[in-house]
């Protein structure tokens, strides 16, 4: 397991769209180095509240402050977790 270093002051400038993107620069670096290292060249991600916020833009399909943050053609999984009410929570 890695966490991506960020700090209270990092988070600070995530009123504006370029602190996330500066956060998100962090998650995808992560991302490379750890699916470099693993066997099946992927990463399970998790994220709650605003690091879910930050997860669901990194994960999203269109461009983010001019960055696509993972590759549109790559197949993904699962990319939000179920809540309440959701049938499989049944």
């Amino acid at each position: 397991m890695s966490v991506v270093p960020i700090s209270k002051f990092d988070w600070l400038p995530t009123v504006f769209p370029f602190g996330w993107a500066r956060s998100l620069d962090r998650v995808a670096e992560m991302v490379q180095t750890l699916a470099a290292k693993s066997p099946t060249g992927k990463v399970t991600l998790i994220g709650r509240s605003s690091g879910g916020i930050m997860m669901r833009l990194f994960l999203a399909d269109r461009p983010f402050e001019g960055r696509h943050y993972r590759d549109p053609e790559a197949g993904l999984g699962r990319r939000d977790c179920p809540r309440i009410g959701d049938d499989e929570l049944r």
